[in-house]
């Protein structure tokens, strides 16, 4: 699974977490009556003259349903409840053997939904997926995923993996993206359309699949870079830097001198290379912990966002820098966005170096850390 779409991918899904947290997206009203309608009916049956058994009857229903979203992170977690609500799990294996009435959320390293039912959407990232149960919606991104015989996606079924392999049922459309294998068998069945990309063809069994069918095939990357490669690679990175730089100057000069005199100082790079190797720790312990999932994502976006931009901030600020020191030798006004560019290209041409570059992008990224978090000394002197 490649780098950037990982990223990507992480990125949507933590996005799509913070976004759900205080709602409860039981939106499936005719699934959720019929698990309601189920109970009822049991209650029903119990005789009239049995009021102790009646009353311990319902106590032992109560206990099966949860009336509120659910957050759980542990090792080996088994959901085995009724939950009227979202549940956000983390762990290393998730088994789902009960019923969940809205989304799913869960980061692990195995997931198995076994005999549940989820009446909503199921987000997931993790190194292996089985689904042997009954699904409304799937948006898998994992090494490993398989959808087996008894195995029910109720709508769409969509994946990012390295291998997918489907014997099961979907009754939509199916949306595939593999880096090595796709495996559909002749038992499994399709009721929309298969669109998938795979790195080289595959067989799709005829009838399987009543829709209409397409598919791509992927290239792998070569391992050495090619020009127009290359061309792309320095054109996007142009682009990206002279953007942010456009705005910053603009609306935020003051912003700009800011991370120039910061630069300038040492002690900065303290709390950048701080910052850069605690954060992950940090995020990972309350992780772990019930009460710091939701503090946890927050970080884990922060971060991601620290290092996308960090390289366009130590860009503009060389450049600005630079710029800055010409103006004074020369006593001519220099153009900060001509450095910038320049700046952008010499630091680009350092990070296509071969093992320059691990050296490069750990400088660029501490750099990066350093100017964006405000020291502690420097909140000290702006208050004084």
């Amino acid at each position: 699974m490649s780098i950037k779409n990982l990223k990507i991918v992480s990125i949507i899904f933590i996005f799509v977490l913070l976004f759900n947290f205080s709602f409860t997206f039981a939106t499936n009203d005719d699934n959720e009556t019929l698990i309601k309608d189920d109970i009822s009916t049991g209650s029903e049956e119990t005789p009239v003259n049995g009021e102790q058994a009646t009353q311990e009857e319902n106590k032992t229903e109560d206990d099966k349903w949860i009336y509120e979203d659910y957050y759980m992170s542990g090792d080996n977690i088994t959901v085995d409840k009724i939950i009227d609500g979202n549940a956000f799990i983390s762990g290393s294996t998730v088994t789902i053997s009960g019923e969940i009435g809205g989304d799913l959320f869960v980061v692990a390293e195995k997931v198995i939904i076994e005999s549940g039912y989820i009446y909503s959407n199921l987000f997931v990232v993790t190194q292996e997926l089985i689904i042997n149960g009954i699904v409304y919606d799937l948006y898998g991104c994992a090494s490993n995923i398989t959808l087996s015989d008894e195995g029910l996606i109720a709508r769409d079924f969509r994946a990012f993996a390295n291998n997918v392999t489907i014997n099961g049922q979907i009754n939509r459309n199916a949306y595939i993206s593999v880096n090595e294998s796709l495996s559909i068998s002749d038992t499994c069945s399709i009721s929309g359309n298969l669109k998938y990309s795979v790195p080289s063809e595959i067989n799709v069994p005829e009838g399987v699949v009543n829709g209409e069918i397409s598919s791509k095939i992927t290239t792998p990357r070569s391992k050495t870079p090619t020009v127009s490669s290359l061309f792309e690679s320095i054109l996007g990175l142009l682009f990206y830097t002279i953007v942010v730089a456009f705005f910053t100057l603009k609306f935020a000069p003051k912003f700009v001198d800011n991370l120039v005199e910061r630069f300038k100082a040492p002690q900065t790079y303290i709390y950048g290379l701080l910052t850069l190797i605690l954060a992950p720790i940090v995020i990972v312990l309350l992780l772990v912990t019930f009460i710091g999932i939701k503090l946890s994502l927050l970080l884990t976006l922060l971060y991601l966002l620290l290092i996308t931009l960090s390289t366009a901030i130590v860009n503009i600020t060389v450049g600005k820098l630079i710029s800055n020191k010409l103006s004074e030798k020369s006593g001519k006004v220099f153009t900060p966005m001509n450095c910038i560019i320049l700046t952008t290209i010499a630091l680009w041409i350092l990070d296509k170096i071969p093992y320059i570059n691990v050296f490069t992008s750990l400088l660029i990224f501490i750099a990066g850390f350093s100017l964006l978090i405000p020291s502690f000394k420097s909140k000290k002197q702006k208050d004084s």
